[in-house]
């Protein structure tokens, strides 16, 4: 009898360990997601009463010319993820050579900004990128690099590459860290066959280290569609709610914010939420399914 209890006991186990996780999962993600998918039916201001209006919020999603325009916006911050993936393969393959020493202290550096608060990093691209007093324009005024200051934060035509630059600087050491643990998993017996074979460095490289790497890359390239279709820390911190620049800085999660906590629109806010999350969710597939054609091994 007591063997029996033994047994019934180590069967539900697992299932009493792993319920926190479920728990909290269905609690602060599940429930939220779907009241939210519930309340783009809804009209509601977070005051009076809902009012059941349909696919009313997403009809006139379609027409909204402004988000079509911050639509626009976030695809181009998507390609944040391709110069951040370049450069961050780029030195980790440097990093992770025989040549390079203290490889810990390069990683360490390089992840750090990663790990800095939103609130530290907007001072910080404030400081580097003002007008009048940016620490970048006095330095190359000073050194005649250009005569006047560079409206960086003002001009229409540098938004991107402002936005790109904190991006850059804040997710470089995440891929990195990323790459440098594939390339530790990639058995050295390869590289040395390669070597025997008469393969240089570069045809090492683009025959055996980046097709073993190309998992990473897509799930980075994944997640980097997700993170520039709902960026809001970068462009809010250097441009404000608003979007600055005649408005060119607001994307869709900036505009999302703005229809939810400034014009208490719940209803229209989260039925934009949820077309971008379709959009989203497409993108992704389709990256997918062009990068595994042939299964994981394609």
């Amino acid at each position: 009898m007591q063997a029996i209890r033994k047994r019934k006991r180590a069967n539900w186990m697992p299932y009493v360990l792993i319920a926190p996780f479920f728990i909290g999962y269905a609690l602060f993600s599940l429930y939220p997601t779907l009241y939210a998918f519930r309340l783009s039916f809804f009209s509601w201001d977070a005051l009076s009463p809902m009012q059941y209006v349909g696919i009313k919020n997403y009809q006139n999603i379609i027409g909204n010319k402004y988000f079509n325009r911050a639509l626009m916006v976030s695809l181009q911050f998507i390609m944040t993820g391709p110069v951040t993936t370049l450069l961050a393969l780029t030195v980790a393959v440097m990093i992770s050579g025989q040549l390079v020493r203290v490889k810990n202290f390069y990683r360490l550096s390089f992840f750090v900004p990663y790990m800095t608060m939103p609130v530290a990093i907007g001072v910080l691209f404030s400081m580097l990128l003002g007008w009048d007093l940016g620490i970048i324009n006095r330095v190359c005024v000073a050194l005649g690099i250009y005569q006047t200051p560079i409206n960086w934060l003002g001009e229409r035509s540098l938004v991107f590459f402002c936005v790109c630059l904190v991006v850059v600087w804040r997710y470089f050491g995440y891929h990195m860290i990323i790459y440098m643990g594939g390339m530790q998993s990639i058995d050295g017996a390869l590289y040395e066959a390669a070597r025997i074979d008469g393969a240089d460095g570069w045809q090492s490289f683009w025959r055996i280290t980046l097709p073993l790497m190309k998992p990473y890359i897509v799930f980075l390239m994944i997640t980097s569609i997700s993170g520039g279709m709902n960026m809001f820390d970068e462009p809010m911190m250097l441009y404000g709610r608003d979007g600055g620049a005649g408005g060119m800085a607001q994307n869709v999660g900036m505009m999302i914010y703005q229809q939810v906590f400034v014009s208490n629109r719940w209803g229209y806010g989260s039925a934009m939420s949820f077309v971008t999350f379709v959009i989203v969710a497409a993108m992704t597939v389709i990256f997918y399914k062009i990068n595994y054609r042939g299964g994981m091994g394609g």
